[in-house]
């Protein structure tokens, strides 16, 4: 329902440019209206079946030991702050369009978690990230307007973004717009843009939990 909704304001908003809808005749303009409301609809019973089947949405406050600790039990939790935590980054970094899976980021858990027993952080953030990517977490992304990184370094930036967030200082938790600032994780990732794209694009599984290792514990 939600890449329903997402289809229909793509589509409003893509006609809406080339011909604006005082310009429509009167039956083309009042069907975009129409598409309006089916899409804000969508998205509010959209809502309503994630809650139920995915749980409340993304905790308050997080982080990738917590999760780690509770095994598969947190795969909803996680869902969660990945809607959420892109949805934050996205903006940060200027993407109006995109689509963020919360069944993606369940089943990029649910596969991941049960390989090992004991997780370091940093290859657990590796291979969450591939499986992430392989899942496709993010969708339609358009980062035309991301300053700063070329297009192909946005998505890899944004998921990489995540996962090092989630592993803040105690006292930086992650979980609001605040905690993503006070972490300045966007801004590290930003800075090892190519090294994460390039890692990104061979699937190096083992270069991506050294960038975590590392990166995970400068301020």
């Amino acid at each position: 329902m939600r890449g329903l909704r997402h289809a229909l304001r793509s589509g409003r908003e893509t006609l809406a440019g080339t011909a604006p809808l005082d310009v429509l005749p009167r039956e083309a303009a009042l069907a975009l209206k129409t598409g309006d409301q089916i899409a804000r609809r969508l998205d509010h019973v959209a809502s309503q079946v994630l809650r139920r089947f995915l749980g409340a949405g993304a905790p308050d406050q997080a982080s990738l030991q917590d999760f780690a600790d509770r095994g598969a039990a947190a795969a909803s939790d996680f869902a969660g702050f990945c809607y959420v935590g892109l949805s934050l980054i996205l903006d940060r970094l200027g993407v109006t369009h995109a689509f963020i899976s919360e069944a993606a980021a369940q089943q990029a858990w649910l596969r991941v978690i049960p390989r090992h027993e004991v997780w370091e952080m940093p290859r657990l953030s590796a291979a969450l990230y591939l499986d992430l990517r392989e899942q496709r977490v993010l969708r339609d992304l358009e980062p035309a307007s991301a300053a700063g990184l070329e297009p192909g370094e946005v998505l890899p930036v944004a998921v990489f973004t995540l996962l090092l967030w989630l592993q803040s200082e105690p006292d930086q938790v992650a979980g609001t717009g605040e905690s993503l600032g006070e972490s300045r994780a966007l801004d590290r990732a930003r800075s090892i843009a190519t090294d994460v794209a390039r890692a990104d694009s061979v699937t190096n599984e083992a270069r991506l939990a050294d960038l975590f290792a590392t990166f995970r514990r400068r301020r």
